[in-house]
């Protein structure tokens, strides 16, 4: 039979493997991203940039569909590129089979978000990881 501390203990490692899964997933999922598909480039207009932050400017854009009428989307690009003014044109990328699939960035394929939130897991299962092994290791030495 285990004890207290033995129950806090392996509650400590189950916690500890699951932010090490989740992470994991996180990160692969994030690199694979969404599937390559063939895009059509298309004349868009810019209706609204903004930067909350961070590298990128949200923008919000209108793009035309084959059939004549526009739609409205959003993207991100990374601070490198020029900043956009309302109104002014910008070349967006459509999935001819899907309309509402559109990408300001066409190489960019990984979903950043995603990444990021796997890297944080990460640091927090490594260092929860480490310091639960420091303190076993610690409580280990101490006399019985």
């Amino acid at each position: 039979m285990i004890g207290a501390a033995g129950v806090w203990v392996v509650l400590g490692v189950l916690v500890w493997l699951a932010l090490l899964v989740a992470a994991i997933v996180l990160l692969a999922k994030g690199a694979r991203g969404r599937p390559k598909v063939a895009r059509v480039a298309v004349e868009g207009r810019v209706v609204q940039r903004w930067q909350l932050g961070g590298n990128a400017h949200t923008i919000e854009f209108d793009y035309p569909l084959p059939d004549g009428t526009w739609r409205r989307a959003r993207g991100r690009l990374p601070m490198i590129f020029k900043p956009y003014a309302d109104g002014q044109p910008i070349t967006v990328y459509v999935d001819p089979r899907n309309p509402d699939d559109v990408v300001v960035d066409p190489e960019k394929n990984g979903n950043s978000r995603m990444m990021f939130v796997g890297v944080v897991l990460l640091f927090i299962a490594v260092t929860i990881g480490g310091l639960g092994f420091a303190a076993l290791a610690i409580v280990s030495q101490l006399p019985r």
